[in-house]
């Protein structure tokens, strides 16, 4: 009985929600943020391969996937992009900054970008990606 009750105000506030374009808006921010970290991914496998010599960490080198980090595993359609990434850095960049590994034997994450996520956070997180490795 009193599931009932409070389902109606739940549902106040979807109907209210839904009568503007704010979810088109929301969706809107997380795609094109997706879209930015993929395009960020992409600009810091250049960088990677560019300093090669200036990588702190040597066992990065040593991985079979090497030269695909970085690198989108399947094409971005959504605010998820999973990309190659070097597992030996993943504890440390997950502790600031949250993700899944995706397929571990390949080293693939996903990332997933939010609604509420901006392009400073995309940036600091890619500073943060050389500031490990660099």
């Amino acid at each position: 009985m009193q599931l009932h009750s409070k389902m109606r105000f739940i549902a106040c506030q979807y109907l209210e929600y839904f009568k503007s374009d704010l979810p088109y808006r929301l969706a809107l921010n997380s795609n094109k943020l997706g879209e930015y970290l993929e395009f960020e991914t992409d600009k810091l496998k250049k960088y990677f391969f560019d300093n090669i010599d200036k990588i702190k960490i040597k066992e990065i080198l040593k991985s079979k996937n090497f030269d695909k980090y970085f690198t989108s595993f399947i094409r971005r359609e959504t605010n998820q992009i999973f990309v190659f990434f070097p597992l030996i850095i993943y504890e440390k960049v997950c502790s600031q900054y949250p993700f899944y590994i995706w397929d571990e034997e390949n080293e693939v994450v996903r990332f997933v970008t939010s609604w509420d996520n901006t392009k400073e956070d995309v940036d600091n997180f890619i500073k943060y990606i050389k500031e490990i490795i660099f």
